[in-house]
């Protein structure tokens, strides 16, 4: 995936743990949802199919941990939070579980994507793609990986008819290389 590595660098380069309003960072580029971690974004799909943010938030780590105890279920009782016609993705994670990709799809169909991962290991930002599963209509699916995940590049959000989870065909690890230091 071009420009993967770059767009993860900028993400990780920002300042993090600001005082005063939390600042988002998620975006949509070239069609693409790029998801930064401990946020939480609503998508709606425009005409051509392609995700636009209604909204993005600021969470604590443990907002795309599933139901247990200590957390509360969406309102009216589900795990889908998300409004008829929208997808919210949630990417959280803690020291113990590692990183959650939460997907809640309103949408009256199943929903597909394929995923980039950026990620911090031995001090050095690195990308790969990686596997993911659909998420049916009015289903909540969670990813998990055992890497402090920053961002998560949605690429070809598209709608499908799936009416179970299909998992996408392993991809092989691919050898991944440090991004390049930020110029100062």
């Amino acid at each position: 995936m071009t420009g993967l590595a770059v767009v993860a660098l900028l993400i990780s380069t920002q300042t993090l743990g600001q005082t005063g309003p939390a600042r988002t960072r998620s975006t949509v580029v070239q069609g693409n949802l790029n998801l930064a971690a401990r946020e939480r974004v609503v998508l709606r799909l425009n005409a051509q199919g392609l995700p636009v943010i209604v909204s993005a938030t600021a969470v604590g780590p443990g907002a795309a941990l599933p139901p247990g105890e200590g957390r509360r279920l969406a309102p009216g009782g589900g795990l889908n939070s998300a409004e008829p016609g929208t997808i919210v993705m949630t990417l959280g994670g803690v020291r113990e579980t590692g990183s959650i990709l939460k997907i809640e799809n309103g949408l009256d169909r199943a929903i597909r994507y394929d995923a980039g991962m950026a990620y911090v290991l031995q001090g050095q930002v690195r990308t790969e793609m990686t596997n993911v599963c659909s998420v049916v209509p009015g289903i909540v699916g969670f990813e998990h990986w055992d890497l402090p995940i920053i961002q998560i590049i949605a690429v070809n959000l598209r709608q499908t008819d799936d009416t179970s989870p299909v998992c996408a065909t392993p991809i092989p690890p691919a050898p991944t290389q440090p991004a390049p230091a930020p110029t100062v």
